[in-house]
């Protein structure tokens, strides 16, 4: 699919159905129902009065989850410390993994470099899962 294209989500505001999906929808597993009934309820009760931080904390409590996994590039490092930092002060345990994980330099993959004098680092599309 590829929402991101799309110019008047009737999905939204019509119930348009773009992809069969209504159909899937009735076929979903216990927990799979359970992520849509919270966020559904998330959304009804504090949609534009949390933050998106807080709506993820208010789900991800009534969802019973107690650890969160966080995956950031690393140009995202500083707020990723401060996302840990909140989602700890709240009783979550906190895993993450950053883009640069394992350090495999590009010239390891035969990837030009932007200074080919010092170790950098590739990004990681999949390693850290």
């Amino acid at each position: 699919m590829k929402c991101h294209r799309c110019y008047f989500p009737a999905c939204y505001r019509e119930g348009k159905e773009c992809k069969n999906l209504k159909g899937i929808l009735k076929k979903l597993p216990e927990f799979e129902r359970k992520l849509l009934t919270v966020s559904s309820h998330i959304e009804k009760e504090f949609y534009c009065k949390l933050t998106r931080v807080e709506e993820l904390i208010e789900f991800a409590k009534r969802m019973e989850f107690k650890r969160i996994g966080i995956a950031f590039c690393i140009g995202l490092l500083e707020e990723a410390k401060t996302f840990a930092k909140i989602l700890e002060s709240c009783g979550f345990e906190v895993f993450s993994a950053i883009c640069k994980i394992g350090g495999i330099d590009k010239s390891e993959l035969n990837i030009e470099k932007i200074n080919p004098d010092i170790l950098e680092a590739s990004c990681n599309t999949g390693w850290s899962s």
